[in-house]
């Protein structure tokens, strides 16, 4: 199975070959519930994502600020240096309260996953201990 940004799917061994897609085909089985091998499948339109060069390499954030309204959520993420009292942010991805909930989920998911390979997480740095401007 592969977990795909908010998309889980079955890859099919004549769809790929080395892990490149052969074919052209629109749709991909997707399952409908839990991780049984019987499960049921559906069809689902497949989505090819290009990403660009820049984009690819990614950016380092060591801090994460989230804001909302009723329409979106602004997830900015940002880069502190140890002991500077100023940081830059890197990246702003500004989202739906749907696709929200569904990254939270996922999110939950590869933790929980995470943690069960190497151990828990344990958040002993708390809350910073600043207040945030921008500027």
């Amino acid at each position: 199975m592969i977990e795909d940004g908010l998309f889980e799917f079955e890859e099919e061994d004549d769809d790929y070959k080395d892990g490149e897609p052969i074919s052209d085909g629109i749709y991909s089985e997707i399952k409908k519930s839990g991780k049984n091998d019987n499960s049921e499948k559906a069809l689902v339109p497949k989505l090819q994502l290009d990403v660009e060069d820049l984009v690819a390499q990614g950016v380092y954030s060591n801090l994460a600020i989230s804001n909302y309204s009723q329409e979106e959520f602004v997830l900015d993420f940002a880069f502190l240096q140890p002991h500077m009292k100023k940081g830059k942010i890197r990246s702003r991805v500004i989202i739906s309260p749907n696709n929200v909930k569904k990254l939270v989920d996922l999110l939950g998911k590869h933790l929980d996953d995470y943690e069960d390979r190497y151990g828990a997480i344990s958040d002993t740095d708390g809350n910073p201990n600043f207040r945030i401007s921008f500027n």
